[in-house]
């Protein structure tokens, strides 16, 4: 959540720890988000949902790899724009959360996207994260404690489910 203490694994989450620490210091009139994995249901956007689609639609590959260790607390963009609305008008400061309402893995969300379109899961090639090209090893847990943000905000996040319904 967000009291705890910032330790990330990899030099991006680094980079966005220094940043935090030094807005924290210089100031106590801010908002921070830490912001989950963001995704759209836009499907050319190129993120999370539109990556599978256009692998299903272009089939260069026959299948899709999908991390099936990897937790984490993705949201959908539309949520974050209301997220900083309610936060900005209920006069917030400090750091907080900004997840969806699910804990998730990369292969959960893989699966309610193919059911969404009806299309089969037997082009599913579950792998480990670390399986995948990353010059540094990748956490498995990236899932977020949303408490404080639920406390903050006056209207429902969207699942995955819901988005992939539309």
């Amino acid at each position: 959540d967000e009291k705890d203490i910032a330790n990330p694994s990899m030099i991006y989450g680094d980079h966005k720890r220094i940043i935090e620490e030094f807005i924290n210091k210089a100031t106590d009139n801010f908002i921070t988000l830490r912001l989950a994995r963001v995704y759209t249901s836009d499907m050319n956007d190129n993120s999370l949902l539109s990556s599978w689609f256009n692998q299903i639609n272009n089939r260069k590959k026959p299948a899709i790899d999908c991390a099936f260790d990897q937790i984490f607390s993705p949201i959908y963009i539309g949520d974050i724009a209301k997220t900083i609305k309610c936060l900005i008008v209920e006069d917030f400061t400090g750091t907080i959360n900004v997840g969806g309402p699910e804990i998730l893995t990369r292969l959960d969300c893989l699966k309610i996207f193919l059911n969404a379109f009806q299309i089969n899961n037997n082009i599913i090639v579950k792998k480990s994260i670390n399986d995948f090209d990353s010059p540094e090893k990748r956490p498995i847990d990236l899932s977020f404690n949303i408490s404080l943000l639920l406390n903050n905000i006056d209207f429902n996040l969207k699942t995955m489910n819901e988005i992939c319904a539309v």
